[in-house]
């Protein structure tokens, strides 16, 4: 797990980002950290280290802070457009208000390959670290707010995915 931590009172710069015709043209569509977007933070920040663009988030260390910015709707929907193969023109818009948390850095946990005994093979494991908790979904409590009467029968620690018809994803589709 990464070992970020939020800093308290810390303040996020308002960053002006203009994508150009020439972010467009090197772009790696469905890449978040080659995408139109990254290369133009990295122009308006050209300190900026490990940056990467999805539609929720739009991600940049400099000067030992992570910045976490929510991704403006204009860029979600220019992304979206981009990766269904619909050419888009030069834009630009502003982030602000970044939750900022301290950089890495310290020493993470690595993974090795271990023996699959069900399908063959191996599989990577992680070394160090702890996996986090993992609870019932939350269709596992009744409509009235009182856990179910049977919770032993509930899947645990599945990750959920959310479609993107709310974006209008489904009028890119091909």
């Amino acid at each position: 797990m990464p070992s970020h931590r939020p800093l308290k009172g810390a303040s996020s710069p308002r960053v002006k980002v203009q994508v150009t015709q020439d972010h467009i043209d090197t772009s790696v569509p469905k890449n978040s950290g080659h995408c139109m977007i990254a290369d133009a933070v990295q122009d308006a920040r050209p300190d900026a280290r490990f940056i990467a663009v999805d539609l929720a988030t739009i991600r940049f260390s400099e000067g030992g802070r992570r910045y976490v910015y929510l991704t403006p709707r204009k860029a979600q929907s220019k992304l979206l457009e981009y990766d269904a193969g619909k050419m888009t023109g030069p834009f630009d818009f502003r982030i602000e208000d970044a939750q900022v948390l301290q950089s890495g850095g310290q020493k993470r946990g690595g993974t090795k390959l271990v023996t699959n005994h069900k399908g063959g093979g191996t599989i990577p494991v992680r070394v160090g670290g702890q996996a986090p908790p993992t609870g019932p979904l939350a269709g596992a409590a009744r409509s009235d707010g009182r856990p179910a009467e049977s919770v032993r029968n509930l899947k645990t620690g599945q990750r959920r995915e959310f479609g993107l018809r709310s974006m209008g994803a489904d009028r890119f589709a091909s």
